[in-house]
């Protein structure tokens, strides 16, 4: 297990060829929600993976309507749809890498597991979220994808808080005496399927922000870093996507979370309130060697 502190802004290569050689841009696939103000959804993981030198496509699993304060409203996209869109797109394209973000029903998890079961060769990042307004229940969500998702999963990328969900079905109220620690949760995941498991701390009442990387119950690393003033939407939607970058460009999963994790922090450094609400990170090009 390796243990990083992060406070300096830390350069970060690229795989992308050099000039005079064939570019490479690797396809990766995000089905997330459609956010018109881009603060999060696969409008943000498209900002994300362009700044890696990837190649983004999308499959909206929601329309949300939302503006950079909130969200307002949410209605999910019609299964056989995502369906078709995805494997439209799969039959053209050698798709290097998944990522899930937002899920607003049951069925949608469904079709979702299928699609990924039929390409099992490319590496899934889960960063499963909520849009707060789908029709079943959030314990059926949490159920369908626990069952259906997590055990196909490359990386699931999730909040302590969340995690807790998954665990053992209790969220807690986000303080020291709710929420498991992390080794716990770890294992409980690991019960789950889950080959790889990043706990994300930004939610934890902790002076600093620590995530652990596990592969099944085996801590490879933790990371730590000061906690920041305000909060910025769309943080761990770019850790994700930042991390299915890495891979796709054929670094080891430690790697690629190492990476990513120094990515967030210069993102970080870089946001921007682009409207009247929340501020949203930057996503500066990721440094060509």
């Amino acid at each position: 297990m390796v243990s990083h502190s992060y406070g300096l802004r830390i350069a970060i290569v690229s795989t992308t060829n050099r000039p005079g050689t064939v570019t490479h841009h690797p396809v990766i696939m995000t089905f997330s929600a459609f956010d018109p103000s881009g603060l999060t959804g696969i409008t943000a993981d498209a900002l994300t993976l362009s700044a890696f030198g990837c190649h983004p496509v999308a499959v909206p699993t929601v329309q949300l309507s939302a503006d950079s304060e909130r969200q307002h409203d949410a209605v999910p996209a019609d299964a056989e749809l995502i369906n078709d869109q995805a494997r439209t797109v799969l039959e053209d394209m050698p798709v290097s890498a998944f990522v899930i973000g937002m899920l607003a029903d049951a069925e949608t998890v469904s079709v979702l597991a299928e699609i990924v079961s039929d390409y099992a060769n490319v590496p899934l990042v889960l960063a499963p979220a909520w849009s707060g307004h789908q029709e079943d229940s959030e314990d059926d969500l949490v159920s369908a994808c626990a069952d259906l998702l997590i055990p196909q999963s490359d990386i699931l990328v999730v909040s302590s808080l969340l995690a807790s969900r998954f665990g053992d079905g209790d969220e807690g109220e986000g303080d020291s005496d709710n929420m498991a620690d992390a080794a716990t949760l770890g294992r409980a995941l690991s019960a789950l399927g889950a080959e790889h498991t990043l706990l994300t701390g930004a939610q934890a009442p902790t002076r600093q922000i620590i995530n652990h990387l596990y592969h099944k119950e085996a801590l490879l690393r933790r990371d730590s870093w000061p906690r920041r003033a305000g909060v910025v939407r769309g943080a761990n939607e770019l850790l994700a996507a930042s991390i299915a970058a890495c891979l796709a460009q054929g670094m080891p999963m430690t790697d690629a979370v190492g990476h990513a994790q120094q990515y967030l922090q210069q993102a970080l450094d870089h946001a921007y309130r682009p409207g009247m609400g929340s501020l949203m990170p930057g996503r500066p090009p990721v440094n060509q060697g």
